[in-house]
């Protein structure tokens, strides 16, 4: 038996899926990975400020697959989820706190974060051996054919430690 995971799902996957017509192979993938959430019984957890993002950057197939995961009841919203500690703590290590929304988000939904942004994946891997309480979380790039982000999903998205922030490359981008 496959599990439904509840996914925090980042508005550049939303903006990047435009279907099986695009030229773009990461398009293509993100569509693919969206498709899969949905016909595996995962749920997209959302809260204000995601949605707000979503808002701004949905393409038509996004708009449609939206529209799916809520007539199927599968849109997880998050309440009070924002961790004044927690952003204290990234800033204190001299990074950003941008998309730490999206961290706060999968503490508080099945620690999975769906991404195809690289910069703040290493951004919080680099904080992750200090900030224990990110290290578990997993994190994807459908955009990227080696990550195999909708086969993943497919088999339920299963904890794998190599997605973990704990494991992922921590190389500074400036």
């Amino acid at each position: 038996m496959v599990s439904s995971r509840s996914l925090v799902i980042d508005a550049s996957v939303l903006q990047s899926a435009g279907g099986m017509d695009r030229p773009d192979e990461g398009s293509k993938r993100c569509s693919i990975y969206l498709d899969a959430v949905a016909n595996h019984d995962h749920r997209a957890a959302l809260t204000k400020e995601i949605e707000a993002e979503w808002n701004r950057h949905r393409t038509r197939f996004s708009s449609r697959w939206l529209r799916l995961m809520t007539t199927r009841s599968r849109i997880a919203r998050l309440e009070n989820v924002k961790d004044d500690d927690l952003r204290a703590q990234v800033q204190n290590m001299h990074e950003s706190i941008g998309d730490v929304h999206l961290i706060e988000a999968a503490i508080h939904a099945d620690r999975i974060v769906s991404s195809c942004d690289n910069t703040a994946r290493r951004r919080y891997a680099r904080v992750s051996g200090v900030i224990s309480d990110i290290a578990s979380i997993m994190w994807t790039n459908p955009s990227e054919e080696e990550d195999g982000g909708a086969n993943w999903i497919a088999l339920g998205a299963p904890f794998e430690d190599a997605r973990t922030l704990a494991n992922a490359p921590q190389t500074r981008v400036e």
